[in-house]
């Protein structure tokens, strides 16, 4: 039989309690005695319940918001949207949340400023946030106050997140170069305080895209656990200038 998403009802009759009051723990609200909040717990764990965080939100009357959160390290940085790569993110989440009913709200902010703003957009969060830059000290930081989060960088281990394979995609950039009889192969990095800008990435091309989707997706369905992965690959570009017939050579 298909895979069917255990639902609130699914956990009221196996917890042997009415739907109300088994919302009612579920949101951590008064009306259910400890032992009942425990058995519910219990049986919302062995059946792998999770809340719909868009439904909660919706159902409290709250605004329904996927918080993008980007720690910038270029100062002269003045709107993400203007970015190749930035743009990409903001791109694949407005796709992932058409026609859900859910909003996009966008934080940029310095380093130095990091912890204080992270520490508004936990307090805000309704459906969840997706961190971009966010170093993984803060990240478990945010997580410790918003569990509904999901890095687009490498992370802490206990952090949900979206992942390129920047390991391989150099392997695959280093070893196309010297196929085609570059032997002097220089590697440009970002700045050392960004987890994936240290691969050197100059002739891929990062799914963007597709990474941004795929955790807002994870948000919108509320299918994280902790150390949540998904792997994406990357693309290698081959620039006319890796063709050793191009300009008649075959080193640099």
């Amino acid at each position: 039989m298909p895979y069917r998403k255990p639902t609130i009802q699914d956990v009221a009759r196996e917890a042997g309690v009415s739907r109300a009051t088994a919302s009612r723990v579920m949101n951590n609200m008064p009306g259910a005695s400890g032992v009942t909040r425990a058995r519910v717990a219990a049986v919302a764990a062995s059946l792998g319940y999770r809340p719909n965080e868009a439904a909660r939100a919706l159902a409290s009357g709250r605004r329904m918001v996927v918080d993008l959160v980007v720690i910038v390290y270029d100062p002269d940085l003045s709107w993400l949207g203007a970015h190749p790569y930035y743009s990409r993110v903001i791109a694949g989440m407005m796709a992932a949340l058409d026609g859900s009913g859910v909003h996009l709200r966008i934080h940029a902010g310095s380093l130095a400023g990091a912890a204080e703003l992270l520490d508004t957009v936990a307090r805000q969060a309704t459906v969840g946030a997706v961190l971009v830059n966010v170093p993984p000290e803060l990240a478990v930081r945010f997580q410790r106050r918003c569990p509904r989060v999901v890095s687009l960088s490498a992370t802490a281990a206990s952090v949900p997140a979206v992942e390129a394979e920047n390991a391989a995609g150099a392997y695959t950039a280093v070893s196309h170069l010297h196929r085609v009889g570059r032997g002097r192969i220089a590697a440009i990095h970002g700045p050392e305080v960004n987890t994936c800008a240290n691969p050197p990435l100059s002739t891929m091309r990062l799914p963007a895209e597709e990474m941004a989707a795929a955790a807002t997706e994870a948000l919108l369905n509320s299918t994280l656990t902790p150390s949540w992965r998904r792997i994406f690959p990357v693309e290698l570009i081959t620039r006319r200038s890796t063709d050793p017939a191009a300009y008649g050579m075959a080193n640099i």
